[in-house]
């Protein structure tokens, strides 16, 4: 049962313990889905880009280690693009970490900023109703500086959120309140934030 070791390796904070159960998974399986998803998030977790990016890339039947005869439906799974999405967006942030004088740099930033919200708009279109995706566009969109489309995401991604017990992602009210101090909206910023 190493699939089910991992996860609760992860849950007792066994993170070593977690990505061995894993990846014994992974040596008696190859391509093994339920493994492959848990060496991703075990990866992104640490901020292991390149692992966590190839781990979801074999999940979605791509690269080494990727799962035989994947289905269509495996080749869109929304969690490995989703994933994949954040990590695309996480070495964005990281490449606008660095001086926002270097051209090459803020175009290398903009790329990937597109690139993210690319596969999060096509995680949009195959699951609709994906309000990680939603939140991961309305990110992207304030990232390249376009506020007003980002406001109008967040405040979509809030309601539906808010209409639901099942679906709570905080991130969002964050993330409407930048955008409120953005556009000089304290008043309604400092609600966002309580």
């Amino acid at each position: 049962a190493p699939p089910r070791a991992a996860p609760a390796a992860r849950a007792r904070g066994d993170m070593a313990g977690a990505m061995a159960a894993a990846t014994l998974a992974l040596e008696g399986a190859a391509g093994n889905s339920d493994a492959l998803a848990v060496v991703g998030s075990l990866h992104m977790t640490a901020a292991n880009w390149p692992e966590a990016q190839n781990a979801f890339k074999a999940l979605q039947g791509k690269g080494p280690g990727a799962v035989a005869d994947v289905t269509e439906e495996m080749r869109n799974d929304p969690y490995a693009m989703l994933a994949i999405a954040n990590i695309i967006y996480y070495n964005a942030l990281k490449d606008g970490s660095r001086v926002h004088t270097d051209e090459a740099v803020k175009r290398k930033m903009m790329d990937r900023l597109t690139d993210a919200l690319t596969l999060y708009q096509k995680v949009l279109h195959l699951h609709s109703n994906n309000i990680y995706a939603a939140n991961g566009v309305g990110v992207c969109l304030a990232e390249q500086g376009k506020i007003a489309a980002a406001k109008d995401v967040f405040t979509a991604v809030q309601e539906v959120a808010a209409g639901s017990t099942e679906r709570c992602l905080p991130d969002v009210w964050v993330n409407l309140a930048h955008i409120y101090l953005a556009l000089a909206q304290y008043n309604s910023a400092i609600k966002m934030y309580q």
